[in-house]
């Protein structure tokens, strides 16, 4: 047989580049004029051949025969955005192409790939299905850049090792068949591949820093000890790798290449102009307005389609339904950095009327069950503090909500009343923060009630004082809190937590959520049980806020005083029937009733530091 005829190696096959960004074709035009300069000619042509289209994958796959088009997609397989989306709709449509991929990514990767990995998933089973008119490559390659959709770190590798992966899963896939066709005849050889640049689309990855990794990785991969030398050869040595000094010589020189890339001052200077552009506050938010208007209406089809389900269902799909309204209102909390005021509100007001509609629906569906805040009589709490009947009481906190059932009227009244108001404070240090200061005049007579919602980040050595007669907090969302001590009056809704340390809460409420916090007191009145996860030295007490017209509070936001289930604490990270080891109650002779600071009015008595810091220093003690 002569050379002619010996099969392909398996690093030979031809990669197309593809995009319609000029920029973006000129910086890889660049990038490979260098590598054509530094690979010989010989290596050249019995390894990689690269070639680059300024044009649509569609277009190319109208002159070429290609075998394997690139996804530079998510770790889960959600192919409904960006390239992802025109490659499901080349396939026949998202309903088509993802349950394939995803079915690939569950049997390798359990459901979630690693970023910077690649798999080659098998599409002609999917493709028997489809139009014979389009030229459909039979394998596509699913290269993960993020976990999920967002802005990569112009600083990271990314680029680099998923066209790493990409080219050396290419590699020992025509390895396998030309070791052994007979086992894995099935297939077929990879002799050309479709790839755009990796995470310059949603991700906004540098271009220029795009090409340089892609361009590094194919010069690498083409140099690798193991492209460069017959299987006559490779099978008679040792392996490269067993002279530990060739090893380290080697990946220090990958090594140097590559921060040698990263650091060129024409690529900085770029660098810098999109990441402002991509960052900027309005970019983000924009973005982020539009995933929540989409999750919003996903969640309402889904409280809709509870009329055609089994009544025996309803209880689990409300559940889940609430599960996915929390996990909107954490992102919603987490975005309150960037968004204009106009957007935190109404954000605030959707996510309250998802709560009412699945509510009413629920209430609709299962008129007889428990699905309410109402007081259930003496069933939370015995007078030595132990869980009486929370075996039962658990099967109806499971699906409770963030608001009451009854809370209709009032709900409508809050989206239109001209007194709402969204608060947020952020940022802050060594200050004493009021209720007061939002209020018009805090000492008037006025009978309206005001309707406010907190948001508080970012404070460290603080005293919070949200406690007034005439406000009515309708939900507090808390982030990043050290060193502070909060007082607040009846909410109406919930509290969300994140992110605290060393901090004393007072609040009440009908939903109690913490996450990744440490080292609090929470003194709380909360007519469900209390959720905590990833938190550890946490003691809670009952409410001891006593002021005047407290009673008339509470009614205000729907709370009943005679439920407190402060002690029923749910731990997601404890699931022993042992009690938690990241909660405890706070020892009787610990507890604190009296509280200072809070009938100073804003103007009236302003808190100097020194006072505050003593105060803060006894209560925190």
């Amino acid at each position: 047989m002569t050379s002619e005829d010996s099969p392909l190696p398996p690093h030979a096959f031809d990669l197309y580049l593809v995009d319609t960004s000029t920029s973006l074709i000129g910086a890889w035009k660049k990038e490979l004029q260098k590598l054509s300069e530094k690979i010989s000619p010989t290596n050249l042509t019995k390894c990689l051949k690269v070639q680059i289209h300024n044009e649509l994958f569609q277009s190319l796959l109208k002159t070429k025969e290609i075998d394997c088009i690139v996804s530079p997609a998510n770790s889960f397989g959600l192919m409904d955005g960006g390239l992802d989306y025109d490659l499901s709709e080349y396939y026949g449509g998202v309903e088509k192409l993802i349950p394939v991929v995803q079915k690939e990514i569950e049997k390798e990767w359990g459901g979630e790939q690693n970023v910077g990995t690649c798999i080659l998933v098998d599409l002609r089973n999917l493709i028997k299905q489809l139009p014979t008119k389009e030229n459909y490559p039979v394998y596509l390659a699913h290269c993960p850049t993020m976990r999920t959709p967002k802005a990569l770190d112009p600083g990271d590798d990314i680029v680099y090792r998923c066209t790493w992966a990409l080219l050396t899963r290419i590699r020992n896939h025509n390895a396998r068949i030309l070791e052994n066709n007979s086992v894995f005849g099935k297939h077929q050889r990879i002799n050309s591949v479709v790839c755009a640049g990796f995470g310059t689309g949603v991700g906004g990855y540098p271009e220029i820093t795009c090409a340089k990794q892609m361009m590094l990785a194919i010069k690498n991969f083409i140099e690798a000890p193991a492209n460069n030398e017959t299987k006559e050869q490779n099978d008679k040595s040792e392996g490269w790798g067993s002279n530990w000094l060739l090893q380290w010589s080697y990946a220090r020189r990958i090594e140097i290449d590559y921060i040698l890339n990263m650091s060129s001052s024409e690529d900085q200077s770029i660098k810098q102009e999109q990441i402002s552009s991509k960052h900027s506050k309005e970019a983000v938010a924009y973005k982020f307005w539009q995933e929540f208007q989409e999750e919003r209406k996903d969640i309402q089809n889904s409280i809709k389609d509870l009329s055609t389900k089994s009544k025996s269902l309803i209880a689990k799909l409300c559940e889940e339904i609430l599960v996915r309204i929390n996990l909107l209102e954490k992102k919603a909390t987490d975005a309150m950095i960037y968004l204009p005021g106009y957007d935190q509100r109404q954000s605030i007001l959707q996510i309250r009327a998802l709560v009412e509609e699945l509510n009413t629906k629920k209430v609709e569906l299962t008129p007889k069950s428990k699905f309410s805040f109402k007081s259930r009589k003496s069933n939370a709490i015995g007078g030595n503090g132990e869980r009486v009947t929370e075996t039962e009481d658990k099967k109806q906190s499971n699906i409770t909500t963030a608001l009451p059932t009854t809370t209709k009227a009032i709900t409508s009244e809050i989206i239109t009343n001209e007194n709402f108001q969204v608060i947020t404070l952020n940022n802050k240090q060594n200050s004493y923060l009021t209720i007061d200061s939002y209020l018009s005049s805090p000492s008037s007579t006025d009978d309206s009630t005001k309707i406010m919602d907190f948001h508080l980040s970012s404070l460290q050595n603080c005293f919070i004082n949200l406690v007034s007669k005439s406000v009515t907090i309708g939900a507090i969302h808390i982030k990043g809190l050290k060193n502070c001590v909060l007082l607040a009056g009846p909410v109406y809704s919930s509290i969300l937590i994140y992110d605290c340390e060393n901090c004393v809460f007072v609040v009440a409420c009908h939903q109690f959520r913490m996450h990744t916090s440490k080292q609090m007191n929470i003194y709380l009145h909360v007519t469900s049980h209390p959720i905590i996860e990833d938190c550890d030295k946490i003691k809670f007490a009952p409410y001891t806020l006593s002021i005047p017209g407290l009673d008339k509070m509470f009614e205000a936001a729907k709370l009943d005083q005679k439920t407190n289930k402060y002690d029923t604490v749910e731990d997601f990270n404890w699931l022993r029937q042992q009690a938690s080891p990241h909660w405890n109650l706070l020892e009787e002779k610990y507890l604190r009733k009296d509280w200072p600071l809070i009938n100073i009015n804003n103007g009236v008595k302003p808190v100097n530091e020194d006072e505050l810091n003593n105060v803060l220093s006894e209560i925190l003690k």
